[in-house]
């Protein structure tokens, strides 16, 4: 892993990522491309990373690779104390009333982290 995707402060998720009540560790808003170097993302080091994958059809076997990859950034607080999650489907990129759902899924799955 060179680099990551994250969720821009100044785009619809990161409106619901504020919404949910967490803290967008990239704490400006960016134009552009939402990606970080493993390094820049290192000197960050969130709390909490939640991988958000678009695909319905998710395996168990790529489900646990993900997690593996960012398990394995032991650098980063969030892989030392075992807060990284993987959350897919289609759901989670969505328009209209979906957003309220995506808010409550991130906020439920953002507690579980925590404790």
């Amino acid at each position: 892993m060179d680099s990551v995707w994250f969720l821009r402060r100044n785009s619809l998720h990161g409106a619901v990522l504020h919404a949910a009540g967490a803290r967008n560790v990239v704490a400006q808003d960016i134009t552009g491309t939402p990606q970080l170097s493993l390094e820049r993302l290192i000197e960050l080091d969130p709390d909490v990373v939640i991988v958000m994958h678009s695909s319905d059809s998710l395996t168990e076997t790529d489900r646990n690779q993900l997690l593996a990859d960012w398990r394995g950034l032991t650098a980063l607080r969030a892989a030392r104390e075992g807060r990284v999650s993987v959350l897919n489907g289609k759901q989670l990129y969505p328009a209209g009333r979906g957003i309220v759902r995506l808010v409550e899924t991130l906020r439920v799955e953002i507690k579980r982290l925590q404790r």
